[in-house]
């Protein structure tokens, strides 16, 4: 019987289960087992598959049901006490199994054990994924699916649900385990990779999104009816951004222990459609841990400009150190629902949703002994006409935006301005 066991649904990505089962055979800790179901993949997949020489890898093929089918007949055919999600075409980095599996055998009320993660592909960089943080974890999916659980728990809860149509089974099989009272561990190192590639990801629109809530909050009841606050702090607070007319609001997150929150943050409220020079206090550590500065320039959706970031001291005239205003990740991280349009000139992004973040990387050396504020040259439009001006020209640089093309097209108040192409 093996200590983990690595399981892995696979539907029409056989091309890429070589490297997703070499990052596993590429352990340091060797007590694991990888069962592969092939979920009624196409016959040239099949043949793909039937050609591949996987160690150490038991295959089973069914009928095509959908990934949590696959994944619960995978695991119930699993010998691992604990179990271990990847996807075909992700992978995970050579010390994953080792490290979590220290911390579950250390503590015996941890129910799930996940990392920090990383794209690869058409897209590489950090994800930035929103820590693990309860209860916030009700309003927002923060475990990626690739993360250690006990099978024994998989049982009580009856496996992953068929239930949740449009995607968020591992949500809703997450907050199944934290129905069972267990605690939550992330590593603090990036040890999945979770690839990329034009068209690799489909958001849920607003309805389905919408229909996925109501349906975890039915399966969940104890834990949203005993944390309903949160549910309506959430509502006043996206219902206060958006009924004020002709502005917007801009907040900057100062980082802790338990990461980014709303009681460490400072706000500025300023008009659209026009350039405004924010000057936002910086309060607090520059760097906490694994984290920074966050600066979230808008709460709508809209098309936005940025000139300049630097951070300022009170005192001096002159900036102690400006941001570098593009999208090679070195001094700014785009998360959230921003996407980088251009940087020619400045960076021209859209703002896809409620919730776009810059991760701000602040060199080593600077401390807020200087009574410092964040100074930010912006203007946002809550017309969309420009984003649709550039999607028409189709003048993007190699970016995020230009792999997610359709994807952008498809956001349905851009719909208003662009036609298929």
């Amino acid at each position: 019987m093996a200590k983990v066991s690595v399981i892995i649904p696979c539907y029409n990505q056989a091309q890429f289960l070589e490297e997703a089962v070499g990052s596993i055979l590429n352990q340091g800790f060797k007590d694991f087992e990888i069962v592969v179901v092939d979920d009624g993949s196409s016959e040239d997949n099949r043949k793909i598959l039937d050609g591949l020489d996987l160690k150490s890898t038991r295959i089973f093929k069914t009928e095509n049901k959908g990934v949590e089918h696959a994944r619960n007949f995978a695991i119930d055919k699993a010998d691992g006490e604990y179990i271990l999600p990847l996807d075909a075409d992700d992978k995970i980095g050579p010390n994953y199994l080792e490290k979590a599996v220290k911390a579950l055998d250390e503590e015996v009320d941890l129910g799930i054990v996940y990392c920090e993660a990383a794209f690869f592909g058409s897209k590489t960089g950090p994800c930035n994924f929103p820590p693990y943080k309860f209860p916030d974890v009700l309003i927002e999916p923060q475990i990626f699916v690739t993360a250690f659980f006990r099978k024994n728990d998989w049982v009580k809860i009856g496996g992953f649900s068929t239930e949740m149509v449009h995607g968020w089974e591992d949500y809703d099989f997450w907050l199944s385990i934290l129905d069972l009272g267990r605690k939550v561990y992330q590593i603090p190192e990036i040890l999945f990779y979770y690839r990329q590639t034009p068209g690799s990801r489909k958001d849920m629109d607003e309805s389905e999104e919408i229909e996925s809530f109501e349906k975890l909050y039915h399966r969940h009841p104890g834990l949203y009816g005993d944390n309903i606050g949160i549910l309506f702090e959430a509502y006043w607070r996206r219902r206060s951004l958006m009924i004020k007319d002709g502005v917007t609001v801009a907040q900057l997150y100062y980082p802790g222990v338990d990461g980014h929150s709303e009681s460490r943050r400072s706000e500025s409220l300023f008009e659209l459609n026009q350039w405004v020079q924010l000057e936002m206090p910086v309060e607090g550590d520059l760097k906490c841990g694994d984290f920074g500065l966050r600066f979230d320039p808008c709460s709508l959706v809209s098309y936005l400009e940025i000139r300049s970031i630097c951070l300022m001291s009170r005192s001096k005239e002159s900036p102690l150190f400006e941001f570098a205003i593009n999208a090679d990740g070195k001094d700014l991280v785009f998360s959230g629902d921003l996407c980088v349009l251009d940087e020619t000139e400045g960076l021209k992004l859209f703002c896809s949703g409620l919730d776009p973040q810059i991760l701000l990387n602040v060199p080593a050396g600077i401390n807020n002994d200087e009574d410092l504020i964040l100074k930010v040259e912006l203007k946002v439009e809550n017309s969309l006409e420009a984003v649709a001006n550039l999607i028409k020209k189709n003048t993007f640089q190699e970016s995020y935006v230009r792999e997610e093309l359709s994807r952008i097209k498809n956001h349905p108040l851009l719909k208003l301005f662009v036609k298929d192409q």
